[in-house]
């Protein structure tokens, strides 16, 4: 059995709480122990009836989906899913690229993959400035599956009116619309930082190890263990407070303003309120 519905990311823009929300519904079904399959992008090779496996477990009657955060850093991915998923209907998760920069830095600083200043992380790792080029990253899946099979998820409404948005999303899915997830309202993956970086890097090398011997329910329980969380990681403190200076804001501006643009031209809708982030 193949899923009918996919989120192709990106991260740190709602996808985890997004996952919740659909675990909750009594009538949406979620690969089997794990939120991201990777199959369209790094598991392929494995083929369908690898895939089809990890939805064995769902009712043909449910909405049947993954979240994928990378598949849409992937410019493959539209064309496989579109081949193998005719009429998939598409989630994508767009949030204040300025704000989102920021959050995937401090998840960088979780992983123990980054120690160094957020001007400087900008310059050693480049992607997290191109990783936001919404327009480009969008417009694949607009001309593969049409405006009527894509969902736009936008984090402010995620933050304003999650309930709301439920049941629009929901709706979109074709299950009940009037359920809300007792979750709604609760921060789902809050930005952390390692207690020892080592022991981080050791961890995401064990996730690594995990997800290639298809542990999935072992590293899914890991993920979702407070007292092992608790154990690794501490509270980010500045999480509220923002990492732009003047001059790593005129470096993300350099990309970010004209992809805004664009990205209103495409979605005919404006984003004024990311041009004034600061």
């Amino acid at each position: 059995m193949l899923p009918n519905f996919i989120c192709v990311g990106p991260g740190r823009a709602g996808t985890s709480w997004l996952y919740e929300m659909f675990l909750a519904h009594p009538q949406v079904c979620m690969a089997k122990d794990i939120k991201e399959t990777q199959f369209f992008n790094e598991n392929y090779e494995k083929g369908i009836a690898w895939y089809e496996r990890l939805f064995d477990h769902c009712n043909r009657s449910n909405a049947r989906g993954e979240i994928s955060n990378r598949y849409i850093f992937d410019p493959k991915v539209p064309e496989r899913i579109k081949l193998i998923i005719p009429d998939c209907k598409i989630l994508i998760c767009l949030r204040n690229p300025y704000q989102r920069i920021q959050s995937v830095y401090t998840f960088k600083l979780r992983e123990g993959g980054l120690t160094c200043s957020f001007e400087d992380a900008l310059i050693r790792m480049p992607e997290l400035i191109e990783e936001n080029r919404y327009s480009s990253l969008v417009k694949p899946y607009f001309d593969f599956f049409g405006k009527e099979n894509l969902f736009i998820i936008y984090y402010e409404d995620l933050k304003t009116d999650p309930a709301k948005l439920c049941k629009k999303l929901f709706s979109f899915l074709g299950v009940k619309e009037d359920f809300i997830p007792k979750g709604a309202y609760e921060i789902v993956n809050q930005a952390a930082i390692p207690r020892n970086v080592i022991v981080a890097r050791i961890a995401k090398a064990g996730a690594r190890i995990m997800r290639k011997a298809e542990l999935y329910n072992v590293l899914t329980w890991a993920k979702r263990c407070g007292p092992v969380n608790r154990l690794l990681y501490k509270k980010y403190l500045y999480e509220n407070k923002s990492l732009l200076t003047p001059t790593a804001k005129s470096r993300i501006d350099a990309v970010v303003l004209e992809e805004i643009e664009k990205l209103e031209t495409l979605l005919g809708r404006t984003f004024d309120g990311w041009r004034d982030f600061s």
